[in-house]
């Protein structure tokens, strides 16, 4: 029982050892995404992988003016961007940038409760004006976390308040 327990603590120190090791990796990483993206030229950050550092210190620096929005919602559109295809920020940037009148638009015939959408709204709804697949994808994921199957009402409710500030997106020469 000794020589088990012994097994059992060292396994337990390994373990320690390694979350403190993730804990600083996640540290460093965070602090080198705020760093690239309040200094570094564009192309560098758009080169960016999309994954939850990334996202949060790209959101925090496109909009400023819009708040912060918490970790739980970031990795939810990260999940959905990647489930969709893309794969950088730089993707996400030239849509936030085509879609700007087209999502002005569609705030103001459909604005939140606070008066403005967080950016993971904007980015939400950015994509979803350009992209009819990416509705699909956020609403399955929404209702799968929620334990029901997708509701296509809701999808084609979607789709249709889109529809009306389409024509506003700025096509890429």
């Amino acid at each position: 029982m000794k020589r088990d327990f012994y097994a059992l603590s060292g396994l337990f120190y390994v373990a320690d050892k390694h979350f403190e090791m993730f804990y600083s990796s996640r540290k460093k990483s965070i602090k080198r995404m705020n760093e690239l993206f309040d200094t570094a030229p564009i192309e560098e950050r758009a080169e960016q992988e999309i994954n939850l550092d990334s996202l949060k210190a790209y959101l925090q620096n496109k909009f400023v003016d819009r708040g912060v929005s918490d970790p739980k919602t970031i990795s939810s559109l990260v999940t959905d961007l990647t489930e969709a295809g893309y794969k950088d920020i730089g993707e996400v940037d030239r849509i936030i940038d085509m879609a700007q009148d087209a999502f002005q638009c569609y705030e103001n015939n459909h604005p939140p409760v606070g008066g403005k959408y967080s950016p993971v709204g904007v980015v939400d709804a950015s994509v979803g004006l350009i992209n009819k697949d990416y509705i699909r994808i956020t609403l399955k994921n929404f209702y799968k976390e929620k334990g029901k199957p997708i509701n296509e009402s809701i999808v084609k409710g979607y789709d249709e308040n889109y529809e009306e500030c389409r024509g506003l997106i700025k096509r890429q020469l």
